[in-house]
């Protein structure tokens, strides 16, 4: 049975191979319009994390002036060093984005250094409890969904799909993916909001550490 499965998951491994191989190809001749970013204010959750890192790096590449968020005060200060160092502008607060009272003093409180309000908005902050879904305690459960929704636009890959002891951490990222889905759908409709555009973004595992204790098998 074991192996049934393995030669049922190699075959769609070798399909999504072929698929994605032949849309990377049709991407090279019809590249995507890119869009300028340069002068922007960027707002970055959980930019003292690794994912979060890489993104509060790339955006003053591009000419972006970033606001970083994270709850890990010594961790975020170091990835605003490290804007700095390549020269770009990077504002750290210490947030807790599971606090709702924190998240608008902290939001008046850039309007008020920064000078101005923020364009982009990445929701990258993370919580994960890494065990099965007995010894998942409650508290973690909702502080997940907490750190998310409704807010959150940045899913993952466990949005679409799932793996074993991941549990609190799927159930918020599905419920991203549809909440991304379904308010793209309103803006549409929107006659007054013509302009406004969301990106939903399913990265693949990163090496951050808050996947100890899940399973691909």
């Amino acid at each position: 049975m074991d192996s049934m499965i393995l030669l049922m998951d190699l075959q769609m491994m070798l399909l999504d191979v072929v698929y994605f191989i032949l849309r990377s190809c049709l991407r090279i001749v019809l590249r995507p319009r890119t869009k300028p970013i340069d002068g922007e204010l960027v707002l970055i959750t959980g930019s003292g994390g690794a994912l979060g890192r890489l993104f509060a790096l790339e955006f003053p590449k591009h000419g972006a002036e970033v606001v970083q968020w994270d709850i890990n005060g010594e961790t975020n200060e170091k990835t605003a060093k490290l804007v700095r160092a390549q020269g770009g502008q990077a504002h750290a607060y210490t947030v807790d984005v599971t606090n709702r009272e924190q998240v608008y003093r902290t939001a008046d409180q850039v309007r008020k250094e920064v000078g101005r309000d923020v364009t982009y908005l990445v929701n990258n902050a993370e919580v994960l409890a890494g065990e099965r879904l007995l010894d998942c305690p409650d508290a973690m459960v909702e502080k997940d969904s907490e750190s998310k929704l409704p807010r959150s636009l940045l899913a993952s890959i466990f949005g679409l799909f799932s793996i074993a002891c991941v549990e609190d951490y799927c159930a918020s990222k599905f419920a991203a993916v549809g909440f991304h889905e379904s308010l793209a759908h309103e803006l549409l409709t929107q006659e007054d909001m013509d302009g406004v555009k969301t990106t939903l973004m399913c990265p693949y595992i990163v090496d951050s550490g808050i996947f100890e204790g899940s399973r691909t098998r």
